[in-house]
């Protein structure tokens, strides 16, 4: 369950070096990391919960796999690089061209659940679809978290010496995920919303129990 996921123990073996190169540039990928968390491409192992990125995109996938996306085929050297990025292929098996697609107030992860709400049939369907909107919004809170974790050790290490940010790899990387952030916390929110009815129109949605309980603060799905 992703949800006791943070009840579990570091795994770490091995000398850990949060400033290894091969870490920031080869191994983790700001946007679509779906590499298994805890071991880098490289073999080297880290604390599981250290590696934001890989973290991040676990919970991102557990999200869409919510809301109905099929991943199963996606796997290392089947839609996922050895060093966990995404292909294009597997972005296509996603219906996307850009992984940031995916995401936003209308990327395709909303854009989905609000089509399974408005062709579901029956009260008990469109319940069951609740639920699933409301997980997934709560999976993409923690990754926004991870992201977060990956974001404030990247800026610790960005050492440009540019006022603002510019187009170097660091400036380029730190602008990329700020904007993944913004966007996968847009979508979080867009399908709380939606989970609790504001953006689909509660007349239509059924159990107006489950709606009079439902808070954005405390979706558990």
């Amino acid at each position: 369950d992703h949800a006791r996921l943070g009840a579990e123990a570091f795994v770490a073996a091995g000398a850990e070096d949060e400033d290894d190169e091969a870490v920031t540039w080869q191994d983790e990928d700001p946007v679509r990391n779906w590499r298994k968390p805890g071991v880098l491409a490289s073999g080297k192992k880290v604390s599981r919960w250290k590696d934001y990125g890989a973290l991040a995109g676990e919970a991102e996938r557990a999200a869409l796999e919510r809301l109905g996306f099929e991943t199963d085929g996606i796997s290392v050297g089947n839609g996922i690089e050895g060093n966990g990025w995404l292909t294009g292929e597997a972005l296509d098996q996603l219906g996307v061209k850009r992984y940031a697609d995916l995401w936003g107030t209308d990327g395709k992860a909303v854009e989905r659940a609000r089509t399974e709400l408005e062709e579901s049939d029956g009260a008990e369907e469109q319940l069951e679809m609740l639920a699933e909107a409301a997980a997934a919004a709560e999976l993409l809170r923690e990754s926004d978290g991870f992201r977060n974790g990956g974001l404030q050790r990247h800026m610790a290490g960005n050492k440009c010496v540019v006022a603002v940010l510019c187009d170097c790899r660091r400036c380029k990387s730190e602008r990329s995920l700020k904007h993944m952030r913004k966007v996968i916390g847009e979508a979080a929110q867009a399908l709380a919303d939606l989970s609790c009815g504001l953006s689909w129109g509660q007349d239509s949605v059924p159990h107006r129990n489950w709606l009079n309980r439902c808070k954005p603060s405390s979706l558990a799905g």
